[in-house]
């Protein structure tokens, strides 16, 4: 019997994207399907596949799609009509021609009012079984949801790179370390992540109010008074806060580009990602999967601000 094939497009941000991916190709290794990866660079995460990972292996196929890097919204703002235009015809083709083209796009469910992310993890793992056990030659996975139960990232590698940075911005602050291990401990026992989502964020923003970071922020002072804090925030009035409110102790990424819709943006939120992972606990923002991923992938606990937490 032929290989069944899973094309994964994973959709929204860059964490969102993570799980996806990851949740692909752990089914696929384990009912030994072919996977194909769909990559949109778009505003949503603007840069290629090959910019910020070093792949899984070789038997996955990369294609990187070519997207417009400004919203809907933004173009009409603009004036741009064309370009508009031009992009909804762009994406129609796209569109038409893998879920024409390969017929079985598999609709996976998502969170809501009637259950939570670990149910729908669930009912989607029970999904793509349905689709291993048929005769089904392939299927489209078009979504930002997955069905990670075991939350294992090691396949998902970032470019060394990324590890490099995070290591020199650490040293900036505390000096050389003599190995690796020695640089390891000092930051987990000494550094707390703080994550405080903004931007477009409208749930994060609502459920996350900056006065809760800081009563926990405070409240690891009190036991530690030598505590420092790695702040992740894409909020530039959050960083202002944080460090009049923290002098001293707040660690961040300097001079790093806020907005997620370039390159650059999308690389420095690798290093706040990898960043956070190294820490010894995370205070994250409540709805956003920022927060989970950079404890996922550094095996560490993580308290919501609004203190719904989780080890």
């Amino acid at each position: 019997m032929a290989q069944k094939v899973i094309y994964s497009e994973p959709t929204g941000g860059l964490c969102n994207r993570m799980g996806a991916l990851n949740y692909a190709y752990l089914f696929a290794k384990e009912y030994d399907c072919r996977l194909v990866v769909l990559w949109k660079n778009n505003f949503e995460a603007a840069c290629r596949f090959e910019d910020v990972f070093t792949g899984f292996d070789d038997s996955v196929k990369i294609y990187n799609l070519p997207y417009f890097k400004k919203t809907p919204k933004e173009l009409l703002k603009s004036g741009r009509i064309i370009s508009f235009a031009l992009r909804g015809i762009w994406h129609t083709v796209l569109d038409l021609y893998f879920k024409y083209r390969l017929k079985n796009e598999i609709e996976l469910v998502y969170e809501d009012e009637t259950r939570t992310r670990t149910e729908a993890d669930a009912l989607n793992h029970e999904i793509m079984e349905r689709f291993a056990l048929s005769d089904k030659k392939w299927c489209l996975i078009s979504s930002y949801q997955c069905a990670d139960l075991t939350h294992d990232y090691s396949a998902l590698k970032f470019d060394v790179r990324f590890e490099e940075a995070v290591r020199r911005l650490y040293e900036q602050k505390f000096g050389e370390f003599a190995t690796d291990e020695a640089y390891k401990t000092y930051i987990r026992q000494n550094v707390t992540g703080v994550h405080v989502r903004r931007g477009d964020h409208k749930y994060a923003i609502a459920n996350n109010p900056i006065e809760k970071f800081i009563e926990k922020m405070d409240a690891q002072l009190a036991k530690n008074p030598d505590a420092y804090f790695y702040l992740a925030s894409d909020g530039q009035d959050v960083i202002d806060i944080m460090q009049e409110k923290f002098p001293g102790r707040v660690i961040i990424n300097e001079g790093a580009e806020l907005s997620r819709k370039s390159k650059s943006g999308m690389e420095n939120a690798i290093i706040d990602l990898l960043a956070l992972s190294k820490t010894g606990r995370i205070i994250g923002s409540f709805g956003s999967t920022f927060s989970d991923m950079a404890s996922y992938i550094g095996g560490i606990g993580l308290e919501y601000s609004n203190s719904q937490g989780k080890d």
